[in-house]
C-alpha cells in the first residue's frame, strides 16, 4: 500500500489557519490602536476585544483537539535540540495565545471606567454579551487601578511575544521546507500538495518515487553527495536488480539510507560514539557502520552477508522526502555503472543509469560532489575510518577522538575496490603539467577553465567538481588525465582516495 506524507487532521487544519489569520489581526489591530482617531477608537477597540475572545475561545478548541487528534510524526526526525525548540515554540505558543486575551479581558474587567463587553456586534452578527472576569469590579478603586495597569503591561508583552514566536514559527517551518525535510509545510497546507519551494520536484514526483520504491522498483535519486540509484532495502530482488543495473560486484555491501536516527535504531545497534556522531553530522555526508539488529529490514544481500550495516542520513530535502514517503530505509550507491565516475548532476545520473529506473528525482547539482565519509564503531573496537568524503577527517574526530585505520573493517564499507570511480582514460596523479595527447586536471595557481578542481586552490571546490572534471575530460576521448597535486588536508583527503581508486592503486 501507499505510504502517503503525512498531514494534519482537517480539524486541526481548519483551527490553525483561522487562529493565524485572527491573530494577525489582532496584531494589527492592537497597533492600530495607538494612533486611531478619538472617534475611530471606540469601535475598533470593541473588534479588538471580539477578536480576542474568538483566539482565547479557539485555542482553547485546538488544544482539545490535539488531545484527542495526536499530530502526525516529523516529516523527519530532528535533533535532539530542534525537537525541544520545536516543542517549546508550539506550547509557548499556546500558552501566550490563552494569556494574550486573558491578560485584555482581566485589563477591561478590572477597569474603574467600566463598559460592558459585546462580542460580535460589528461583524453583522447578534451581539453576545461577554461575562467580567468575575470579582474584578468588586475591587477597591485603587486596586482596580493597579491591576488594570499590570494587565495592560501583560496585554503589551503577550502581544510582542505573540508575534516574535509567529515569526519564529515561520521562519523554522520554511528552514525545514528548505533546507531540510522537504514537505514539512504540506502537512499543513490548506490546499494539500503544492510544489515544493526551491525544488523541482512536487509532491506527486516524490509520491511516484515512494510507489516504485514499494513495488520494487529503481528510483533516481539525488543526496547532497552525489546521485543514487535507490532500491527499497529489505526487498532482495529490488537489491539483485540494481546491482544488475550497475554492474555491481556483490560483495560490495550498500549503504541504508534513512530519515535519522531514529529511524536507524531500528534495525542497528548505536552505543554513545555513533550516536554522538549521528547527532552531530546527520543529516549530512557521513556513513556510521554499526551492528544490524533486524537483517530483514536491510536484505543480507545488501549488506553483502556482514553482521553490520552502514547507516546514513542525507540533508537533501528531495531525498529526504523521498525516505519519508517511503517509510523504510533504502539502499542507494552512486547511480554511475561501476567503475565510472559518480554523477553530481541529473543529466549525468540518466546518462548512466537512466535506463534502468521506475522514476527519477531532479535535485539540481549536487552540494558537496564526493561519497559520504564511512566511519565503523563495533564493540569493542576504536572507531575507524573506512573511507574519507564529505566530512572531514578532523572534524570527526572534534567530537570522539582520534580514528583508527580500516585494517580488516575495511570489507565492511563501499567503495574499496581497487579500480572504482574512474574514467576510461588512464590517470597519472601528481603531474606538474600534461603530457602530449593528456587532458590536464589543474588544482590552484589560477587555472581556470572546465577541467580546473578549483582556480583558487580550494579542497572543497575541488571535491564538488571532482566527478564532473573527470567525465568532462573523458569526453576529450585523451590518452591519458593527468591531475595536479591536490593537498591532504580536510576533503583534500577524500579528493586523493577517489583519484588514487580511479587509478588504480588503492585495494
Amino acid at each position: 500500500m501507499d505510504r502517503p506524507l503525512h498531514r494534519y487532521s482537517l480539524g486541526a487544519i481548519v483551527l490553525h489557519w483561522l487562529i493565524a489569520y485572527l491573530l494577525l489581526l489582532c496584531l494589527y489591530q492592537g497597533l492600530a490602536l495607538r494612533t486611531a482617531p478619538a472617534a475611530a477608537k471606540f469601535d475598533l477597540f470593541r473588534d479588538h476585544k471580539t477578536v480576542g475572545i474568538a483566539i482565547l475561545l479557539l485555542t482553547c478548541v485546538r488544544l482539545a483537539w490535539r488531545l484527542a487528534h495526536p499530530p502526525p510524526p516529523y516529516a523527519s526526525p530532528l535533533s535532539p535540540l530542534e525537537r525541544i525548540a520545536s516543542r517549546v515554540t508550539h506550547w509557548g505558543f499556546y500558552a501566550v495565545l490563552i494569556a494574550m486575551p486573558v491578560s485584555g479581558w482581566m485589563m477591561v474587567s478590572s477597569s474603574p471606567i467600566h463598559t460592558s463587553t459585546v462580542i460580535f456586534r460589528n461583524w453583522g452578527l447578534p451581539g453576545i454579551p461577554w461575562p467580567d472576569v468575575p470579582g474584578l469590579q468588586s475591587l477597591s478603586f485603587g486596586h482596580k487601578v493597579a491591576l488594570t495597569s499590570t494587565s495592560a503591561q501583560a496585554h503589551d508583552l503577550f502581544g510582542w511575544s505573540a508575534a516574535g514566536l509567529m515569526a519564529l514559527h515561520i521562519v523554522g517551518a520554511l528552514k525545514h521546507q528548505l533546507f531540510n525535510l522537504g514537505p514539512v509545510m504540506h502537512r499543513m497546507l490548506p490546499f494539500g500538495a503544492i510544489p515544493f519551494v526551491a525544488l523541482k520536484v512536487s509532491p506527486g514526483d516524490v509520491a511516484k518515487g515512494a510507489r516504485a520504491l514499494q513495488d520494487g522498483g529503481l528510483v533516481l535519486m539525488p543526496t547532497e553527495t552525489v546521485y543514487g540509484l535507490a532500491a527499497d532495502a529489505s526487498n532482495p530482488e529490488a537489491i539483485a536488480q540494481l546491482f544488475e543495473a550497475k554492474g555491481r560486484p556483490r560483495f560490495n555491501p550498500l549503504i541504508a539510507h534513512v530519515t535519522g536516527l531514529e529511524a536507524a535504531r531500528r534495525f542497528a545497534r548505536f552505543d554513545e560514539r555513533a550516536v554522538k556522531l549521528a547527532e552531530a553530522f546527520w543529516p549530512g555526508p557521513l556513513t556510521i557502520v554499526v551492528p544490524i539488529t533486524d537483517v530483514t529490514a536491510v536484505c543480507d544481500l545488501a549488506r553483502a552477508g556482514l553482521d553490520t550495516v552502514g547507516v546514513r542520513a542525507p540533508s537533501h530535502p528531495t531525498c529526504r522526502a523521498l525516505l519519508m514517503a517511503f517509510g523504510g530505509p533504502v539502499c542507494a550507491p552512486s547511480a554511475n555503472r561501476s567503475g565510472r565516475p559518480s554523477p553530481t548532476t541529473f543529466e549525468d545520473a540518466m546518462d548512466e543509469t537512466g535506463f534502468a529506473v521506475q522514476a527519477s528525482l531532479d535535485g539540481g547539482p549536487c552540494t558537496v560532489g564526493v561519497e559520504s565519509t564511512v566511519v565503523a564503531v563495533l564493540p569493542g573496537g576504536p572507531v575507524r575510518l573506512l573511507r574519507p568524503g564529505g566530512v572531514a577527517r578532523d572534524a570527526i574526530e572534534a567530537v570522539v577522538g582520534p580514528l583508527a585505520e580500516a585494517d580488516d573493517d575495511a570489507k565492511r564499507s563501499p567503495g574499496r575496490l581497487v579500480r572504482h570511480y574512474a574514467p576510461d582514460a588512464p590517470i597519472r596523479l601528481n603531474a606538474a603539467a600534461p603530457e602530449p595527447g593528456e587532458a590536464f586536471l589543474g588544482f590552484g595557481d589560477g587555472f581556470h577553465g572546465p577541467l580546473s578542481l578549483s582556480p583558487n586552490g580550494d579542497v572543497r571546490e575541488a571535491a564538488q567538481r571532482l566527478f564532473s572534471c573527470l567525465r568532462e575530460a573523458d569526453k576529450l576521448k585523451p590518452k591519458g588525465i593527468a591531475v595536479a597535486p591536490v593537498p591532504e588536508t580536510g576533503l583534500g583527503e577524500a579528493v586523493n582516495d577517489r583519484l588514487r581508486r580511479a587509478a588504480g592503486f588503492v585495494g
